[in-house]
């Protein structure tokens, strides 16, 4: 004996927006934002700031997927550092940056403020090793050393990062939007 028509058409429906809700759940996880409780509770950069291997000041220039570009306007402590450096955004941070903007730190972010920036020697930087610059500069290096400019032949930083996460959101969406016209045409197909 066949089922009636509306009962096959409610279980193929049933089985379509399974699948739709199961993409639209797996492209929304890579979209949510890590946290970590360890940024919520930096130590007073004045304890630590001595100890890191590069202290600079500078403006951000332009972030790039998970990289943001410097223009580094004096050295406080470290080896010499070029005119512009690449720093690398500590993955599942970039929520706890103060420039960050809905959990994340959008590409092509650049701004006018001045930040002091206390990086290891890999170039990546925590949320505690970022702070908008106050004067005079108050973070324990400021009185034990003298600023230099940077300079052409210093350490440009990390590898500024080729690709971008704009690409993940818009293929995530285009899924879901995908799975939504065919969830329309399927609904239209069995009636």
């Amino acid at each position: 004996m066949e089922p009636a028509p509306g009962l096959r058409r409610h279980r193929g429906m049933s089985l379509l927006l399974r699948l739709v809700a199961v993409l639209a759940l797996a492209g929304c996880t890579f979209a949510l934002p890590a946290s970590s409780a360890s940024a919520l509770s930096c130590a007073e950069p004045s304890g630590w700031m001595p100890d890191a291997d590069h202290v600079f000041t500078g403006r951000i220039v332009e972030v790039r997927g998970n990289t943001m570009q410097v223009a580094v306007s004096e050295v406080w402590q470290g080896d010499d550092l070029s005119e512009h450096v690449w720093l690398e955004l500590q993955k599942g941070m970039e929520m706890w940056f103060p420039f960050s903007s809905n959990g994340a730190v959008p590409d092509g972010y650049s701004s006018p403020t001045e930040y002091v920036i206390a990086t290891e020697d890999d170039f990546v930087v925590n949320p505690c090793g970022i702070w908008a610059r106050s004067e005079p500069l108050e973070y324990g290096v400021a009185g034990e050393r003298s600023p230099r400019p940077p300079v052409a032949t210093g350490n440009p930083g990390a590898e500024p990062d080729e690709r971008s996460l704009v690409p993940v959101a818009a293929g995530s969406l285009g899924v879901v939007g995908m799975s939504g016209v065919v969830a329309l045409l399927w609904r239209r197909r069995t009636r």
